[in-house]
């Protein structure tokens, strides 16, 4: 092949690459234009400004809400007493007249172990008494003729002592064979094994036939159902702060309940940490009936067999227990969701109205320069103007957001309480102010100021309720703290 067809077939092949850049390039341009117009369209403008518009969604909060500061522990319920009840006398077993899982009543008979050898103990000491004491009492009459003989020289003076002795020996007798007389009625009594008090029986260890011992064998356990403990343990921390107040009051929850609704009282606390966790162990005692009375009522046809009205609260069950740790105080409720994260700080994001240089409000204009008035919608679908009191249609103001840096406290139900800033005392959110709790992820802090549109929110909230505020039915709070940061306590209705 020759140079001159080796060039031209060079040329060729770089045109065609050329070619090939130049289209790949021109519909790089044509997606890039696409894009610009897409985003352009997404991008809501305000046309009088130039300016975007920045819709979010805001909320009032809650504001003179009485709180008081609280910590939750994990706890287990024990019954009021436990006892395990084991075998008083060895034998065989012959009864066990209960039903297993009842409650039964103080001196109910539980078990009753083969009375027969013991009543034949006991028959035999009740005859040996007898004996004793008609021993006894002929022994006095020998000594009170040996009395009477040994002055007229009757008897010798060994003679004397002799009779005075037997008849003291007779005596004691008789108190040794009473002794032994009640032990055996002792030893007949444990072949009945009673309820001890009444409470809630577990089931039979041991059934009718079988052999038991003598203060071993294990025959079933009781526990008492009302009231019950709650014992949980506290960190040291908490401890020392609960010394600087007088906390009698502690609520509780189970593991299938999400509010706090069983009100109990603090009752122990023991005498030493546990240096090994670190912690204080706590009692405090609750009713097991909170919807009851716990009225004992007959089963069936074993009037000895007794049952109680459905209890809740059952020992070994796993609970959470809340502690009150400060008094109470006013302060300011957000939505959880409004409360954001910024490596590691807590802040949200507030809506609050604009103010010109002379410190006065500054209101909406439309694009002739008019001011916007705030409109409601009617029954009939549409809308009408909004008006104060006095009959003067209400303006729409000019909103612009802030960013504020905020310390959190307890969550109560679905909201979060903000505290006061620590250095000023002031509450970081002040009256009037909104704060955002959808769309905190368009803003954007950068020196511009969008118009911000605002839409209440209409999520349905659950009502917080802080149950420490009125932890038992008739206790009177004591009076809470005059809230800071220009709060007051909200006017009583009357």
């Amino acid at each position: 092949m020759s140079d001159s067809s080796l060039q031209s077939r060079s040329w060729r092949l770089g045109q065609s690459v050329g070619f090939a850049y130049a289209r790949r390039f021109a519909g790089a341009l044509a997606l890039c234009a696409l894009l610009g117009i897409v985003v352009a369209g997404c991008n809501k403008t305000d046309a009088s400004k130039g300016q975007p518009t920045l819709q979010l969604v805001v909320i009032e909060p809650i504001t003179n809400f009485q709180v008081t500061d609280f910590q939750d522990f994990t706890g287990r319920l024990d019954g009021f007493r436990n006892v395990d009840i084991r075998a008083r006398a060895s034998g065989f077993l012959v009864k066990a007249p209960f039903r297993e899982g009842d409650v039964v009543q103080e001196g109910d008979l539980l078990f009753e172990v083969d009375p027969r050898p013991y009543r034949a103990d006991y028959n035999q000491a009740e005859a040996d008494l007898r004996v004793a004491i008609t021993d006894a009492a002929l022994q006095e009459k020998n000594a009170e003729r040996a009395k009477l003989s040994y002055p007229r020289g009757g008897i010798s003076k060994e003679d004397l002592d002799t009779a005075l002795a037997t008849e003291a020996k007779a005596v004691a007798t008789v108190g040794l064979k009473e002794a032994a007389r009640d032990k055996a009625r002792l030893y007949l009594d444990y072949t009945r094994v009673t309820a001890p008090f009444t409470g809630r029986v577990s089931r039979r260890q041991v059934d009718p036939g079988n052999l038991v011992n003598a203060d071993s064998t294990l025959l079933t356990s009781i526990v008492t159902i009302n009231p019950v403990y709650a014992y949980f343990d506290v960190d040291e921390r908490t401890y020392l702060e609960l010394q600087k107040r007088s906390t009698k009051r502690v609520l509780m929850r189970l593991a299938n309940e999400d509010k706090y609704s069983h009100v109990g009282d603090l009752d122990f606390v023991d005498n030493r940490v546990n240096a090994n966790a670190g912690t204080m162990r706590m009692r405090g005692v609750f009713d097991a009936f909170p919807g009851g009375d716990g009225v004992v009522a007959a089963v069936g046809d074993a009037p000895n067999i007794l049952t109680r009205l459905p209890t809740i609260l059952s020992a070994g069950l796993f609970c959470r227990v809340r502690v009150p740790v400060g008094d109470p105080y006013y302060a300011i409720l957000i939505p959880d969701a409004a409360v954001q994260t910024d490596q590691g700080r807590k802040f949200v994001f507030v809506v609050t109205p604009k103010i010109d240089k002379d410190g006065k409000p500054v209101y909406r204009l439309d694009k002739e320069g008019n001011p916007v008035y705030k409109t409601a919608k009617t029954k009939d679908g549409g809308e009408e103007v909004v008006k104060d009191k006095d009959g003067n249609p209400i303006p729409v103001p000019e909103w612009r957001v802030e960013y504020r840096q905020v310390e959190t406290g307890q969550q109560v139900g679905e909201f979060r309480v903000i505290k006061n800033d620590p250095k000023t005392n002031e509450p970081p959110i002040r009256m009037g102010e909104l704060v955002v709790t959808k769309g905190q992820q368009r803003v954007r802090l950068n020196g511009s100021e969008p118009t911000v549109e605002i839409k209440m929110d209409d999520t349905k909230y659950l009502k917080p309720d802080n149950p420490l505020n009125a932890m038992a039915p008739g206790e009177k709070v004591e009076k809470p703290a005059a809230p800071p940061g220009g709060l007051k306590p909200p006017k009583k209705d009357g």
